[in-house]
């Protein structure tokens, strides 16, 4: 494929290749031609800000960047433009508390007050080529600092909805930039949501970088974390290497990972068995209600080598961070049963929860026993995903040990009758239940 085909490819938002069968299929680059940011200074009570002086100081530190009242039809040149808005201007995003999610606000009680009934904000729109991203995300957020400095405000990062104050600002949006890759998951977040039976992750604010946001969806709630990991390892490595093979995949490997500070932290979370590496697919698709309104691959999970998508992320979340399985071997004496017997007295009141709906965050795991082919029993937990009457249909959690046929993120029919236990996990990370096995944990410490 000719570049300018490769090219035309890329701005359409259409991952393309072809091959001749002579010679290799170079890698397709992922950069979009250009980038749009947007940042809004919500002034707090009474404060002010000197416009003129704000005009000023963007000429002398925005480097290469010119002001104009509007963004031209060909991005040619990097650009930005400014306005002070109120309430009653058409402009004026007036604040919203009751759809603000309160963790993505990097500022005090008092300032959160404040914000609620902001009446005045600063918006700024920086736009231009995409090229140079990580010097040109970093003058833009120096800049935001220095004309904050010492003011009453709560500044939010528009794409990707985050909010913060000139100190939280600074800590995490200007200081990450003294490491070359910046580690992407300083400034780009990551919304995850329940929806239906599963799980979904969508990163904001990967376009400020002229990347494609990454999305992936139908994964087990309970498995939040891990998902959400993976989304991570994607953002740094696109931010690194920006291309994808001609069949829309990339490696992943931490070991490679160029961010001290990223790649310290993900081969923390991993197991010592973890392979910290494995081949991620993309597929192009819509953006969905809420996300950014910007070219977007979701990582898919397609191959038929595996019984469903979720065995497949499965595997590739595990091949990545590895298993923290915990295999313990215990006879089901009257202590254990007794736990057993006060967890099934809860199935009631978990059934009326799990009916009302879980919030985000939340998820029901219930240990459920497996036949071996020695006709003994493996337990195993399983998230679930359907309550109907006394059947249960869930996403195993653990691959089995003695139990054939059968490995993590497989689908499975379970009754209600056998449920030996639970997990109900809540949204703060906390959780209620398991007693059996922390009966379990606190025997085998002691040997």
């Amino acid at each position: 494929m000719p570049r300018n085909s490769i090219v035309s490819c890329i701005i359409a938002g259409v991952i393309c290749c072809a091959a001749s069968s002579d010679r290799a299929v170079p890698k397709v680059p992922v950069l979009s031609p250009y980038y749009v940011t947007p940042i809004l200074i919500y002034l707090l009570d009474n404060e002010k800000i000197d416009t003129t002086m704000v005009a000023k100081k963007a000429a002398k530190d925005l480097v290469g960047f010119k002001r104009s009242s509007r963004m031209p039809e060909s991005l040619t040149f990097d650009a930005f433009n400014f306005e002070l808005n109120g309430l009653g201007d058409d402009n004026f995003m007036q604040p919203d508390l009751s759809v603000v999610d309160p963790s993505f606000m990097a500022v005090s009680k008092e300032e959160y007050q404040s914000f609620g009934v902001s009446s005045r904000a600063l918006a700024f729109w920086f736009y231009g080529q995409g090229n140079k991203m990580t010097e040109k995300n970093a003058s833009i957020n120096k800049f935001i600092r220095d004309i904050t400095v010492g003011k009453r405000v709560v500044i939010l990062d528009f794409n990707a909805f985050k909010y913060y104050n000139n100190a939280s600002w600074k800590e995490n949006r200007v200081d990450p930039f003294v490491h070359n890759p910046v580690n992407i998951g300083t400034q780009v977040a990551i919304h995850t949501f329940r929806e239906g039976e599963y799980c979904r992750s969508v990163t904001m604010g990967m376009m400020k970088f002229a990347l494609p946001e990454i999305s992936v969806k139908g994964f087990p709630c309970s498995n939040s974390d891990s998902y959400i990991s993976l989304v991570n390892v994607a953002m740094q490595t696109l931010l690194e290497d920006p291309f994808i093979g001609p069949d829309s995949v990339i490696t992943v490997d931490l070991k490679n990972i160029k961010n001290v500070e990223a790649r310290d932290g993900f081969i923390q979370i991993s197991t010592k068995e973890a392979g910290m590496k494995a081949a991620i697919k993309f597929k192009r698709v819509q953006p969905e209600e809420g996300d950014n309104a910007a070219l977007q691959f979701a990582i898919s999970f397609e191959s038929k080598e595996y019984a469903s998508p979720i065995e497949e992320g499965n595997a590739i979340v595990t091949g990545v961070f590895g298993s923290f399985d915990d295999v313990m071997n215990f006879e089901h004496d009257e202590e254990i049963i007794a736990a057993s017997n006060r967890a099934k007295a809860k199935l009631p009141s978990l059934k009326k929860k799990f009916k009302a709906g879980f919030a985000p965050g939340e998820s029901l795991l219930l240990k459920m026993p497996f036949k071996t082919p020695d006709d003994t029993n493996e337990w195993m937990w399983v998230e679930i995903t359907v309550w109907t009457d006394s059947v249960f249909k869930g996403i195993l959690q653990n691959d089995p040990v003695y139990v054939q046929n059968l490995q993590a993120g497989a689908l499975v029919d379970i009754k209600e009758a056998d449920m030996f236990d639970y997990i109900l996990m809540k949204s703060d990370g906390s959780y209620e239940g398991n007693e059996t096995g922390e009966i379990m944990e606190r025997r085998r410490s002691k040997h």
